[in-house]
């Protein structure tokens, strides 16, 4: 492997949110829902008729780690806005514009470094509830207090920061106090660790008069607060906050002389155990106003909710009441809204959304006042008590598909032996959310008749009578001697009065003209009109059979067995007119394609012919040039089918299907009619025939091969995905008041009937899924099945159908080993650990010793595992079991007790030479089988060498890669002669290493638990003298370097991903159907990350294609800047900003011509360096974003061609190298 470049892309973004807002971005009746998710703000709108999120409205990515946000409205303005902190160091006021569907900074506002640290501002953000001022915290010492307002010109300003620092302070939580139009007041929870310790409530008052912040006041509260939420104030309500801490809330108004009231929360208790859950703790809540009253609900870290009311006498507090409401997963944020929804940002698994039910008004549950807790707090808080229960007040009406979080992944094909494609399974989530994950490459289909034919239809179509006709009224099936009429309705029935021959092949039916059809078979054409008035017209008896035919709705084109194309087209009276000249070909026609005519159009000006030599013509149907030819292009092999569209873009395609299993979509210059920017991909080994349908209400298309692949535009960039379906041979659109997108295809005897899913296009994976026992730990494949270590801390399950019956025992470990069909995702076989053992590592091996093909499982486990103060157990053990009944069985062999200097079980296990291979703290050790237990067959302690944790290894022949969990990466040989391990290279750098993986017997790829990524290489000196002796003697002599091995790696590649901890590297080969030789070289590295990224690195195989990337990343970075700087941001009265292009400044020295779609891409939002963000520890190395490369197929056709003008390409080149390299690994 010679200099190494990477191209690194996004499958799958971050899964985990960290904050969610509700507002009215958009200016309309309905409510938004904006999620920050990794480093992207994703905009939701529900529906509320059907009770769904929906698919988002814009994914924008923002190359930052976003800190916080919130929502707020300027007094007077009809929408609100978007108020985002993150590691750029900025306060961030971002407008949605719905009729671009983009969000546009307003004001970007500088208040401290870049990066994420303890002293700079941004990690808490408080607003005022009038959205007068907002509050900016740090962790520890530094505030600062944004007045928000708009000028004379109805734009949005920013003040100058006015600082509230108080030194040797922590702060915990922040929330803007609601005082209505009295000067704006935030309450912060902090601890000055220089005075004493004691947890303080802090009110902080900005006077909008003398523009200064002043601490209104201070009270002492419990040391165990942790939580602060807003209670309703002015006309809405008594104002002040309540703080919560461990097991009470307590609530405290503005004047410090006011006594709080405070009362306990209800804590759980099960109907089969005496063991009461630890003391709940408050994590997160939300106030809703409703009619003139609120409420709060409030979240516990076991996922109850509670129901939180006040009594009200006035504007003096009567009672304070607390019942439990429901239980949900545990949540960073809750948001309600209006039309009455919840949505909860789940800490692990799927985000829910559900609908109030009911309030638990008049429900059983028992209500906790405050009043009867001052009278006898001992007997409330003896039976302050509730049984968790399934959803009563709420019920669950949709979910987003997350992977966070991602604990490990697997990427093979275990499912499917006729297509090598494999899976993606990932295992995730945590406790009783816990999952395995299939994700296979393709959109979801759902059929909706499959029904057995007499005989196997060469092609079908569906038909309208009329061009008026909004629906199809007929399906035509035309068999090798037949043709049959099926009539669409509530019932599908054969037609005999169509006017069709049902006795001939039929080659094609099109509806023609106002109320016409043709038929064209072998022996000639059929013009039927709706009066069933006939026309016929066959070829010349010295031209052979009609043997292809195209046709739109006011042209027709045949070709005969003579190799002429004969050519028609439909007056304004609907007759079929002849045109007098022939096409005479040099060659054998395969395939032929009329143009679609263009909107405002009679006639398409192109007709496109493939021919036997290998090449694709285009000819002129322009009166005054007719079947001139226009262009040519060769191909690889002769087509088999072609199609014209014009698609989303507006742009006339050209697609092609070969007869060698390739793909072609070329552009058509509509004026010209040549051909340019063709995108080639490989489909399979079967000829490809091609389908125009209707995706999203857009032009599609689909390709026919091994198995069916839609093509269409989404997002500005042009998507080719298969569909999760059986192979079809030829299929046409449906459309009837029952399925508005539908599709009928043929499968050998079958007619199918199905329609795409298209309510997320963003979407490109079909994914099944099983539940889990416990939170899973690792899993390694065996052939069909899945393997899977579970363990739960405080955990003791109960056998039930309630999804959240969990006991929480304190230092009680539940685990479990549990094997997966994955052709059924039904779980075989499982083992439930008993006596606190708990089971943390996994791998599967062959003993060698053993002389027979028996494969074992072996699971690291540990009992009563502890990790805090420090770690400690009484055991270490390794159980073997072995594998039986072809997978789906496990049999205990025995187990082994490891040293009691272990103090945790090993997650390092993998199979070596035949034996098993453990990384136990600084040791490696080699392990055979054994009748009693695992043999120890070598050992090496490279606590000399620096190491202190082995975390992770991978083995390549002799060598071994091992990843310390401080000082980096080591590279190992295995001596057999005389059973040793030699340390011979490290690492320059100390990093906490999680993964390692060999790319080749040289290259080692790995990260840390701060999200780098980075290649590492042994020198080729040190390398060959590793392998030069069988015993070592030359390398073990070498002196050590800085405590290290006597030499060191070089580094190839490096960048920083999103802050995502990667969680498992797989080596892997994902494209679909090419021999293994051809493959060897579009192999790449595909990671998953712990919020539930999924994410690849992609080899650039030569130097001009990695200067071309480069090259286009920068100037695309350099454009987004560009963007930035030429736009005015201003607000007009409906406060909605509005983008003005100023042409004053140049790129390159030469005005840019911005559009709408342009400006989608403005400043992403949090003002970030790029550059900087992917070098947060180090600097870029040898890698392109290539998540910024395709920004470039979001510009318009404009900008592009400029961008490419200066890189000396044209716009279609750099779009089908940028779509190349993608389609390289299939994704």
């Amino acid at each position: 492997m010679a200099d190494l470049s990477l191209y690194s892309l996004t499958l799958l973004p971050p899964g985990s949110i960290l904050a969610s807002v509700v507002g009215n971005f958009a200016g309309l009746k309905s409510q938004e829902l904006v999620l920050a998710r990794g480093s992207n703000l994703e905009i939701y709108r529900p529906s509320v008729s059907e009770g769904t999120l929906g698919p988002p409205l814009l994914v924008h990515p923002t190359f930052s780690i976003i800190r916080d946000i919130q929502a707020f409205r300027i007094a007077g303005s009809s929408r609100d806005l978007l108020l985002i902190t993150s590691d750029a160091g900025r306060l961030s006021i971002l407008a949605y514009d719905p009729s671009l569907n983009s969000l546009n900074p307003a004001q970007i506002e500088t208040f401290g470094k870049t990066g994420i640290r303890r002293v700079v501002p941004g990690q808490y953000m408080a607003l005022d509830p009038k959205g007068r001022a907002v509050m900016l915290a740090s962790l520890e010492k530094n505030k600062l207090v944004y007045i928000l307002n708009r000028d004379d010109k109805a734009r949005v300003t920013i003040s100058s920061p006015l600082e509230a620092h108080k030194p040797h302070t922590l702060c915990y939580s922040l929330v803007g106090v609601d005082v209505g139009y009295e000067n704006p007041i935030f309450a912060a929870l902090e601890v000055d660790y220089n005075g004493g310790g004691d947890k303080k409530l802090t009110f902080y008052e900005l006077d909008l008069g003398l523009n200064h912040v002043i601490q209104r006041s201070t009270v002492i509260v419990d040391q165990e607060a942790n939580f602060l939420i807003h209670v309703p104030g002015g006309n809405d309500g008594p104002s002040g906050v309540i703080v919560a801490a461990t097991n009470y809330l307590t609530y405290y108004t503005l004047d410090p002389k006011v006594s709080p009231l405070r009362l306990p929360l209800p804590r759980r208790q099960y109907e089969n155990s005496s063991d009461i859950d630890s003391l709940p703790v408050i994590v997160t809540g939300v106030v809703h106003k409703i009619r003139g009253q609120f409420f709060i609900l409030l979240q516990s870290n076991l996922g109850d909710l509670y129901k939180v009311t006040f009594e009200l006498n006035g504007i003096s507090i009567d009672d304070i009441k607390i019942k439990y409401f429901d239980t949900i997963p545990v949540s960073k944020s809750l948001n309600v809204f209006k039309s009455g929804f919840l949505f909860s940002a789940s800490e692990a698994g799927d985000p829910g959304y559900y609908q109030f039910e009911k309030l638990a008004d008049d429900d059983d549950e028992r209500e906790i006042s405050h009043r009867a807790y001052e009278v006898n707090p001992e007997l409330v808080e003896a039976t302050a008590r509730f049984r968790i229960k399934s959803l009563d007040n709420l019920v669950k009406v949709d979910s987003l598909n997350s992977l966070n979080p991602c604990m490990s992944g697997i990427v093979a094909n275990l499912k499917n032996d006729d297509d090598p494609t494999p899976q993606i399974y990932t295992v995730s989530g945590q406790r009783n959310q816990s999952r395995l994950q299939c994700r296979e490459f393709g959109r979801r289909v759902t059929e909706i008749v499959s029904s057995e034919l007499p005989g196997s239809p060469q092609f079908v179509w569906t038909t309208r009578l009329t061009s008026r006709d909004e629906f199809d009224a007929y399906i035509v099936l035309s068999f090798l001697n037949a043709t049959l009429v099926l009539s669409i309705g509530e019932t599908v029935e054969e037609v005999t009065d169509s006017g069709l021959l049902g006795d001939v092949c039929t080659l094609l039916i099109q509806q023609v003209g106002l109320d016409s059809l043709i038929q064209v078979h072998s022996g000639g054409l059929r013009h039927i009109s709706l009066d069933k008035t006939l026309t016929t017209w066959t070829p010349p008896s010295d031209s052979g059979e009609v043997v292809l035919a195209t046709a739109n709705n006011s042209q027709v084109c045949l070709v005969l067995g003579s190799n002429q194309i004969v050519y028609f087209e439909i007056d304004e009276f609907g007759q079929l007119n002849e045109y007098q000249d022939r096409l005479e070909l040099n060659g054998r026609p395969t395939a032929i394609a009329l143009g679609e005519v263009a909107p405002g159009k009679i006639r398409s000006n192109f007709l496109a012919v493939g021919l036997q030599d290998s090449t694709v013509r285009i000819f002129s149907l322009d009166p005054d040039s007719t079947l001139e030819n226009l262009a040519v292009q060769a191909l690889s092999a002769p087509c088999h089918d072609i199609k014209t569209i014009i698609m989303a873009d507006n742009t006339l395609y050209l697609h092609m299907g070969l007869t060698n299993g390739t793909y072609i979509k070329t552009v058509v210059d509509s004026l010209t009619g040549e051909l340019s920017g063709a995108v080639v991909r490989f489909l399979g080994p079967v000829p490809v025939r091609l389908a125009k349908v209707f995706i999203n209400q857009e032009p599609a298309i689909l390709a026919l091969g091994s198995k069916v692949w839609a093509g269409y535009i989404f997002n500005d960039i042009f998507q080719l995905i298969p569909l999760s379906y059986v192979p079809l041979g030829f299929v046409s659109s449906f459309k009837s008041p029952g399925c508005l997108e539908g599709l009928v295809g043929i499968e050998s005897n079958h007619l199918r009937i199905f329609t795409l899913d298209s309510t997320n296009l963003y979407d490109k994976f079909t994914i099944s899924e099983i539940a889990l026992k416990f939170t899973p730990r690792r899993v390694v494949d065996g052939g069909k099945f899945l393997y899977i270590v579970g363990a739960d801390k405080n955990t003791q399950y109960i056998e039930s159908t309630d999804l959240y019956r969990m006991v929480t025992i304190p230092g009680t470990w539940s685990s479990a080993v549990q094997v997966v069909n994955t052709q059924t995702m039904q779980i075989s076989e499982e083992d439930v650990l008993e006596n606190n053992e708990a089971a943390f590592g996994i791998t599967k091996c062959q003993f060698k010793s053993t002389n027979s093909n028996e494969e074992y499982l072996i699971v690291a486990t540990s009992v009563s595992q502890e990790y805090l103060p420090r770690k400690s157990c009484t055991k270490v053990s390794l159980r073997t079991y072995i594998i039986t009944d072809h997978g789906s069985s496990l049999q205990f062999v025995h187990s082994t007790t490891l040293d009691r200097e272990f103090q945790e079980a090993p997650t390092s296990l993998i199979a070596f030479q035949g034996k098993l291979l453990v990384g136990l703290g600084s040791v490696l050790r080699v392990y055979d089988m054994g009748s009693k237990q695992l043999l120890r067959k070598a050992e090496i302690d490279l606590a000399s060498y620096s190491v202190t944790q082995v975390s992770s290894m991978d083995t390549q022949g002799n060598r071994i890669v091992i990843g310390d969990l401080r000082q980096g990466c080591y590279l190992l040989v295995y001596k057999s002669a005389d059973n040793i391990f030699i340390p011979f290279c490290d690492d320059f750098v100390a990093r906490p290493i999680t993964l390692v993986k060999f790319l080749d017997y040289d290259t080692v790829m790995a990260t840390d638990r701060w999200g780098n990524f980075f290649t590492l290489r042994c020198p080729k000196d040190v390398s060959e003298a590793s392998d030069e002796d069988k015993y070592g003697i030359h390398i073990k002599a070498k002196p050590k370097i800085l405590y290290g091995t006597m030499s060191k790696f070089t580094l190839v590649n490096h960048q920083f991903l999103g802050g995502d901890l990667a969680t498992s590297l797989h080596k892997t080969n994902l494209l679909t159907g090419t021999d293994v030789e051809e493959t060897n070289n579009y192999e790449c590295v595909l990671w998953t990350g712990l919020q539930g990224t999924l994410g690849l690195m992609i080899p650039i195989l030569t130097r001009s294609d990695q200067e071309f990337f480069a090259a286009l990343q920068a100037i695309v970075l350099s454009y987004l800047d560009q963007i930035a700087k030429q736009c005015v941001i201003t607000n007009n009265q409906d406060d909605m900003p509005q983008l003005q292009n100023d042409f004053s400044e140049t790129v390159a020295g030469s005005p840019m011509p911005f559009t709408g779609s342009d400006l989608k891409l403005l400043g992403q939002g949090t003002g970030r360096d790029h550059l900087k963000y992917r070098s947060y520890y180090s600097p870029v190395r040898s890698t392109v974003d290539g998540d910024v490369c395709e920004l470039y197929l979001k510009f318009s056709r404009k900008i592009k061609s400029q961008i490419a003008k200066e890189l000396g390409r044209t716009y279609w080149d750099i779009e089908k190298k940028i779509m190349d390299i993608r389609s390289r690994v299939a994704y």
